[in-house]
């Protein structure tokens, strides 16, 4: 499965050539937007940090060691990547009036930007949207097809494919899935066991979406369907393709919606569901481990509208790319409709 994900089929037919991503940290810059600004009463300190070179994870420990803390005692709402910099919001719950100068974190790997509090603690999801300034290098392809292309994706959206960071080196979460459900491997952490656990049905998604690719009408709305509001994911069966349906569909105000599977019906019909179901049924074990571990059948967006989408020429076959995704959505799957990466 080496390959699997580079080899996802894309939606527009349209690389523009070929660059080296993530030379250094800085190529890859997040900027994390909460949905909701601290109240700045509370015993719960709110810190938003600029990191590079850590996980997400790492630095949540370092700052439950200063504080002198439970590590279930800092929250963040989203995972960030390592390799990159990154800006995020952390919260530690500190019990009456005790403060730190919480500057003394900072080194080379932590800066400590704002500081805040909040009445409840930060839990996972509450993201508005991540901003991200993209950098790639030794481009050899004709960047004014790349301004093509993305006005097309600015327009159209992108396949919504989970990223391939989701299944770890050489897609190995899938393989240790595989060996959960065979009972041949324990995981170390609960977290672990989450990340790989949802690994499993992300690989099943991308699966769906994939085919929906392949027949181009991952974009479309098929009678049958599942549709998803963009902005609260909630969903209906779509029956009739009426006008108003079609309209919202064209502004992107809602998508096609697949699988995410689980326990529960699929809602889709005709050929949605045969799609949703051809997948199933090739990966019977992988389907039966979702259901078997509790997982819900829910769904997800198989279009992603990108917001905000801005390309420079920096220089000489260096390209630089601003945009913002809602939360959940990778970066990665807009790269790949533009450049091989």
């Amino acid at each position: 499965m080496t390959n699997w994900w580079q080899n996802l089929p894309t939606a527009y037919d349209s690389i523009c050539g070929k660059a080296k991503f993530r030379v250094i940290p800085e190529d890859f810059i997040v900027d994390e937007e909460l949905s909701f600004t601290p109240d700045g009463e509370g015993e719960n300190v709110f810190l938003r940090i600029e990191k590079r070179g850590l996980n997400t994870e790492q630095v949540a420990k370092q700052l439950a060691r200063f504080a002198n803390v439970k590590f279930m005692d800092v929250g963040y709402a989203g995972l960030k990547d390592k390799n990159a910099v990154t800006r995020q919001w952390f919260s530690i719950r500190v019990p009456g009036k005790t403060e730190f100068d919480w500057q003394k974190l900072n080194d080379e790997q932590i800066s400590v930007l704002e500081i805040s509090r909040n009445r409840k603690k930060l839990r996972r999801g509450v993201i508005k949207q991540n901003r991200f300034e993209i950098t790639v290098r030794e481009f050899d392809g004709d960047f004014a097809n790349i301004k093509d292309i993305a006005q097309l994706i600015s327009e159209r959206g992108v396949p919504n494919y989970f990223g391939d960071q989701r299944f770890g080196n050489d897609c190995g979460n899938i393989e240790k899935a595989m060996h959960i459900f065979n009972g041949e491997y324990k995981p170390k952490t609960k977290a672990e066991r989450g990340i790989v656990l949802s690994s499993a049905r992300s690989y099943l998604f991308n699966e769906i979406l994939s085919r929906r690719v392949q027949q181009k009408n991952w974009n479309k709305l098929l009678s049958g369907d599942v549709a998803i509001f963009d902005d609260n994911n909630s969903i209906f069966a779509v029956e009739d393709l009426d006008d108003l349906t079609l309209l919202r569909l064209e502004s992107m105000d809602i998508h096609p919606a697949a699988a995410l599977f689980g326990s529960g019906e699929f809602k889709t019909s005709g050929a949605p569901f045969q799609v949703e179901s051809s997948v199933v049924e090739e990966n019977p074990k992988l389907a039966l481990g979702c259901k078997n571990n509790n997982m819900k059948l829910e769904r997800r967006a198989m279009r992603l509208r990108i917001i905000d989408l801005v390309v420079e020429q920096a220089s000489a076959g260096v390209v630089r790319f601003s945009f913002a995704l809602k939360t959940g959505a990778y970066a990665t799957v807009v790269l790949r409709e533009i450049v091989k990466i």
